[in-house]
């Protein structure tokens, strides 16, 4: 009895929380936000051209003791 319980909450969980998510249609929209797919493709071009230049701090001078 106790398995079938676990199996039917566990279930019911999976429902719950992940099928929403997973199994919605292009008749809804699209599930991807327009924010996203722009930080995507800013991505994408900066791996395509990265910069060749690093700057780089100046050298700390120490004093001699």
């Amino acid at each position: 009895m106790k398995h079938k319980l676990f199996e039917w909450v566990w279930g019911f969980l999976r429902w719950l929380f992940g099928a929403p998510f997973q199994e919605l249609s292009s008749e809804f929209g699209d599930p991807v936000p327009a924010e996203l797919r722009i930080f995507a493709a800013e991505v994408t071009e900066i791996q395509h051209h990265p910069q060749s230049q690093i700057p780089l701090a100046p050298p700390a001078r120490r004093e001699r003791i």
